[in-house]
Order: structure tokens, then sequence, then C-alpha cells
């Protein structure tokens, strides 16, 4: 189990198309911070099926897929994958 599935399991039970998430709101469901090339590479939200990135495993095997990085704001915008 990767530490980042809660949040897969999260947008998992997510009814909508599209979640806005805040990286506080992510770090409260992961119950840990997020690590600092989180906040400054958008490479780190890459949906990337094959590889080594254990975080977007997390989201792309829930069904979803990042839409959208502002890491000024500190936000991302998951939407369910093939929408």
């Amino acid at each position: 189990m990767s530490k980042y599935e809660p949040l897969g399991t999260y947008l998992a039970g997510q009814p909508g198309r599209r979640v806005a998430l805040d990286f506080p709101a992510i770090e409260a469901v992961l119950r840990f911070p997020l690590p600092g090339s989180a906040h400054r590479y958008p490479a780190w939200w890459a949906n990337e099926i094959n590889g080594r990135h254990v975080q977007a495993h997390a989201w792309m095997d829930a069904g979803w897929r990042v839409d959208g990085i502002d890491l000024l704001k500190k936000e991302v915008v998951f939407a369910r994958r093939g929408c």
C-alpha cells in the first residue's frame, strides 16, 4: 500500500466529475505534509501511469487524473478519467 493511497480512496468516494482541493485539504486526507517538490514542481502532479511516482498511481488507479495545478494558490483540480 502506498502512503498516498488515502488520497485515491478519498477521490474514489467523491460523487462529481471534478474535485478541487487545496494543499492543506490534501494533507488532511493524507495525514502528513506534502513534500517540497509537490509545492515547487508541476511535474510532481503529472498523470503518470507507468513509472515510479506512487502519488500519481494513487489518483490514477482510483479513476482520476490531475486536470489543473496552481502552485501559487496551492490548489489541484482532479477530474474523473475519461471525462
